[in-house]
């Protein structure tokens, strides 16, 4: 997530992606983070939550034009 926010913030200082982009995106990594933190302050981690967490950033990063415009890789 946190190369996610450098890549969009980036993106965003070279005009390459719009500011109200930006902020839909923002608003939801942070809900994820949210949500993460929630249920990691009720229990530990299992490993369907962090597929389902780490499937929910996938949907999220595809639906970024320009992610997938430049053949950006998954890095986490």
């Amino acid at each position: 997530m946190d190369w996610l926010v450098g890549r969009i913030h980036r993106a965003q200082e070279e005009h390459d992606i719009d500011d109200s982009e930006a902020e839909r995106v923002y608003k939801e990594v942070a809900g994820l983070r949210d949500h993460m933190k929630r249920i990691g302050e009720r229990h530990t981690l299992t490993a369907g939550e962090i597929a389902a967490h780490a499937s929910h950033l996938d949907t999220v990063v595809s639906q970024i034009h320009w992610l997938h415009e430049n053949a950006f890789q998954r890095p986490w």
